[in-house]
């Protein structure tokens, strides 16, 4: 770190321990809100008309015991997501008191 900016290397590392270690409890909670959205995008009058195959995708995805996929070309075409995902501990442990120190 330098001047309370996060390196590359430290972003990384947060990263890689983010992507690290998901439990089946996770999978059963993102399956679990799944059906919430599926039964809400069901019953809209114009659903998408890829929500068919996506969710029959899904849950082949979840039947397997994963949980990642990538968005669909419908969704890229139309947003251009740049983010990534890092666990809230790891975070809170590892990058944020880097932030304060920049703040202060």
């Amino acid at each position: 770190m330098a001047d309370g900016i996060i390196s590359a290397d430290e972003l990384t590392d947060a990263l890689m321990q983010s992507a690290q270690g998901v439990d089946s409890a996770m999978i059963s909670g993102w399956r679990r809100e799944w059906c919430e959205i599926q039964n809400v995008v069901g019953n809209m009058p114009q659903r998408p008309a890829s929500f068919s195959r996506d969710s029959a995708d899904i849950a082949q995805l979840l039947n397997s015991g994963k949980y990642v996929m990538h968005h669909s070309k419908t969704f890229n075409t139309h947003y251009k997501p740049h983010y990534r995902i890092i666990k809230h501990d790891v975070f809170e442990t590892q990058l944020l008191p880097k932030l304060k120190h920049r703040v202060r």
